[in-house]
């Protein structure tokens, strides 16, 4: 993402005022599900597992349990479906067998920096993306590295992923960097629910104010809202470096209406923001998001990562897959309005346990065959990936 990009969004989208929370009950995204259940009136139990988190009971009626909820898993996607998704390489694989749009990536070891650099250059002077193979919340990631500080910044990835348990092997992903910005699209049950714009922490120039000022101003309005006071943007050595590539200090005073990015990597925990785009974006967008799910084994539910150019993009591309996506962007996105999954997925689930099991005490549930017209779309979906990545496989084992 680039200013541009800023500048696309902001005067495209409707909104004009930052949505305010008074009051965010659950962050955890099984909290968000155990007190959906509660006020939909679904029988279930909670039980407190070893490592602190919470797990759902699902259950029918009569008490006897259907399936469980607890991060990282949901009932209905695979133990193969989430693990190709954990694994970038094997993700990117499996959407280029099903001819979807992707990232072209080479995974390294943590030594082999010179290597990664002279391959990553070698024909040409483009810049790329450095990030760990298997870490999430964008940590270790940087975008738009060309061959000078590609060095600075494949040391800084290293160091996260030491910082975070990765001392005696780090798998260091370099990609190509893909232009546009980043956009998470939320699959519940194989449908489309949302899709929202993940945009680093920036501020606008207002002809008068540093960048630092600008920064103390917007941390203002952000400790106004329950979703984003303890997310607040920290003028820390990564935003100072950022700023340093583009030629710029927090000193620095903007342009009035000037966009100004103050990070590449796009997370509210850095001082990004959430703008839903779910009724702006057109229909191909929204296709691929649910393309690239159905094509990773038995997987019904996730985040799909997606890069745009513009929201009329009819040639998007999927950089990432979340096998348990966080749920707040959608439910509190810092523009636009707010959507609900976890309805959308107790309601969905719960009908097709009663299709499957016919219990005789059944759930009213309004719309039921709307719920099992998705879902078993969505499995034709599922079929024709598989029949399609069956077959290029064996042509490309052919071709070898």
């Amino acid at each position: 993402m680039n200013s541009k990009d800023l500048e696309y969004i902001y005067n495209n989208i409707p909104y004009e005022n930052m949505n305010l929370y008074d009051e965010i009950k659950f962050s955890s995204t099984t909290g968000q599900y155990i007190d959906k259940a509660s006020k939909l009136g679904f029988n279930y139990s909670v039980e407190k597992l070893n490592t602190g988190f919470k797990q759902l009971n699902l259950k029918r009626k009569d008490g006897s349990l259907i399936d469980i909820l607890k991060s990282p898993i949901y009932p209905g996607n695979s133990l193969e479906g989430r693990r190709i998704s954990i694994s970038k390489m094997e993700a990117e694989r499996l959407l280029t067998l099903a001819n979807i749009e992707t990232t072209r990536s080479k995974v390294y070891s943590g030594h082999e920096m010179e290597l990664a650099r002279d391959e990553a250059f070698k024909n040409s002077d483009k810049t790329v993306v450095i990030k760990p193979n298997n870490m999430s919340l964008g940590r270790g990631v940087h975008v738009n590295i060309n061959s000078d500080n590609f060095e600075k910044f494949w040391n800084m990835t290293r160091n996260v992923m030491i910082k975070h348990g990765r001392k005696k092997k780090q798998d260091i992903l370099v990609q190509n960097y893909l232009k546009g910005f980043e956009a998470r699209a939320t699959i519940i049950e194989g449908k489309f629910n949302s899709i929202v714009a993940r945009v680093p922490a920036f501020v606008m120039g207002d002809g008068q104010n540093s960048i630092q000022d600008l920064i103390n101003i917007k941390n203002k309005e952000r400790q106004k809202c329950a979703h984003l006071k303890k997310k607040l943007i920290k003028m820390d050595e990564s935003i100072k470096s950022f700023l340093s590539s583009t030629g710029k200090t927090l000193e620095t005073i903007p342009h009035k209406n000037e966009y100004v990015l103050l990070i590449s990597v796009s997370n509210t925990s850095l001082g990004g923001e959430m703008v839903d785009i779910t009724n702006l974006v057109c229909n191909e967008i929204k296709e691929i998001a649910i393309n690239a799910l159905a094509a990773l084994p038995d997987m019904c539910s996730g985040g799909v990562d997606i890069m745009m150019e513009s929201f009329d993009d009819r040639n998007p591309a999927v950089i990432e897959i979340n096998a348990f996506p966080l749920l707040q962007s959608t439910i509190y996105p810092t523009y636009g309005p707010s959507t609900d999954p976890q309805s959308y997925f107790l309601n969905s689930f719960y009908v097709r346990d009663q299709f499957l099991t016919n219990p005789e005490s059944r759930y009213d549930i309004e719309n039921e065959m709307d719920y099992l017209y998705n879902f078993f779309s969505y499995q034709e979906k599922q079929k024709f990936y598989r029949d399609l990545i069956y077959k290029n496989s064996k042509k490309l084992k052919r071709n070898k």
